[in-house]
């Protein structure tokens, strides 16, 4: 897929920015603070209706009180054009073709993207809830049955938790709580199964990104790791397992398993990553898994997502920096926040260039 022409109004510190003709390679410069972030963040936004805010408000340029990103996007050989609006009455307004769209889980998915960010560290180095939400978003992109069973187990898990806090120590209606067990079980044992099977794809295509950008020199590889046995009836053992842990569960006034509890541990010559890499190894494993997560959007949908690169290489030593740009090369689309400019030209010689200052388009090359 590509973007053809960005138009934002006051997402972030983003006035008013209109970007055209943009082209298979688009460079985004600009002093600090100037908005070239807020730029590819505005189309990873499109595409996801994810910010790294708490709430959409805080999205929201000051002194204003809206934001809207649109563009046009051609995707499998067709034009649409995609927009979301927020603004009074704290709403989200989803538009296909100027066509309202009402759920959200009807609206991710017509755009995709992989977003390369300083911050992807933390998939490595971080909490186990940061690797469920960039599996989650994956996934969503490209695959709505997902999204709409992770809605609900949500939704429900939510409510199970309020029963059991509410109870506070003492014993919860029994009969919800079975109840929402056994809703938790069929929408959970879908996002389990769904996982199961990107993680499959997933770790075939890292190892390979992997072998090639760290030139064979560590073994990496990916571990799925379900908070229950999940190798048979996934519905059965989740059930099976919640059964068990009821007494524990009301104990604690929490839900102590499902798939909120997951996880994707990444490895590096055995070991959990997480302590044992260092800081160079680690942004080397995130680039391989953002590179399987491209393949595996390309190859479930068989349609190129656009690639969000924001000023991530400088960690890369040049042998490794050289074997990501040769996976890079041949994709479709990409922005490219970076701040020396000249450098990418080089490597991308017929790339755009987008001058950002003070929220707003300076000039285009």
């Amino acid at each position: 897929m590509r973007i053809g022409s960005l138009f934002v109004h006051n997402f972030k510190n983003l006035g008013e920015l209109n970007l055209t003709q943009l082209s298979g390679v688009n460079i985004i410069t600009g002093r600090n603070a100037s908005g070239k972030t807020n730029t590819l963040q505005s189309i990873y936004f499109l595409s996801t209706l994810s910010t790294q805010f708490k709430t959409y408000q805080q999205a929201v340029r000051f002194g204003a009180d809206f934001f809207s990103v649109k563009a046009a996007v051609e995707s499998s050989g067709s034009e649409k054009t995609l927009e979301v609006r927020y603004g009074p009455g704290r709403d989200v307004k989803l538009k296909q073709n100027g066509n309202v769209v009402a759920k959200k889980s009807d609206y991710i998915g017509e755009s995709r993207v992989v977003n390369f960010a300083f911050e992807d560290i933390d998939l490595v180095r971080g909490s186990p809830g940061e690797r469920r939400r960039a599996l989650n978003i994956l996934i969503s992109q490209v695959n709505r049955s997902y999204l709409k069973s992770l809605q609900k187990y949500t939704a429900v898990l939510s409510q199970k938790n309020k029963l059991l806090s509410d109870a506070a120590g003492k014993k919860p209606d029994i009969a919800l709580l079975e109840t929402f067990n056994e809703q938790l079980c069929g929408a959970g044992a879908e996002v389990v199964q769904g996982r199961k099977e990107a993680a499959v794809f997933l770790t075939g295509a890292f190892d390979l990104a992997h072998r090639k950008i760290s030139l064979g020199l560590e073994k990496a590889s990916l571990e799925y790791k379900c908070s229950f046995d999940s190798a048979g009836d996934i519905k059965a053992a989740f059930m099976e397992k919640l059964k068990n842990l009821l007494p524990a569960e009301i104990a604690r006034g929490v839900s102590l398993v499902g798939p909120h509890k997951d996880d994707l541990i990444f490895l590096i010559n055995g070991r959990d990553a997480k302590y044992y890499a260092s800081d160079g190894q680690q942004r080397t494993l995130v680039f391989s898994f953002k590179l399987a997560e491209y393949r595996y959007m390309q190859e479930t949908v068989k349609d190129d997502p656009v690639i969000l690169l924001d000023d991530v290489f400088y960690e890369l030593d040049a042998e490794r920096k050289a074997a990501v740009l040769e996976f890079l090369r041949p994709m479709p689309q990409m922005f490219i926040v970076s701040l020396d400019d000249e450098w990418v030209k080089k490597v991308f010689p017929d790339a755009r260039s987008f001058r950002i200052s003070g929220g707003a388009l300076q000039n285009a090359i």
